[in-house]
């Protein structure tokens, strides 16, 4: 009686371990469709302004390659943010004059808007 009892156990214990490593691979899995889904956004976040994804492959890593092992403290003009410069007369995006220009602000110009068209109101 007490062997069966053991072997009962022992089978138990045995498909509880199968269900966890199932549990882990599916967890696993699903990490990797929200990766997949994160880099999908950002690269048409990308594609819409007009940027390209080797630009922000060498920024991540310069980043990154920048970062000591303290924690780094942004200046006093990296702290403000810059005021909306321009904004998309036909949707919510908004571009601050800095970088390359957002495909909206190209295909607005390609309309014959200027920029001083396109200066948000303040």
């Amino acid at each position: 009686m007490k062997n069966e009892r053991l072997k009962a156990l022992a089978e138990e214990t045995q498909k509880l371990k199968e269900r966890l490593a199932q549990i882990a691979d599916e967890e696993v899995q699903e990490r990797q469709k929200d990766l997949l889904r994160i880099v999908d956004a950002f690269k048409t976040a990308l594609t819409d302004h007009g940027l390209h994804l080797e630009e922000a492959m060498a920024l991540l890593q310069s980043s990154s390659s920048r970062r000591g092992s303290g924690r780094h403290q942004p200046s006093k003009a990296a702290k403000k943010e810059s005021p909306v410069v321009y904004k998309n007369p036909e949707g919510s995006e908004i571009w601050r004059g800095v970088g390359r220009k957002p495909k909206w602000v190209r295909e607005a110009e390609d309309r014959g808007l200027t920029l001083e068209e396109l200066k948000a109101k303040s």
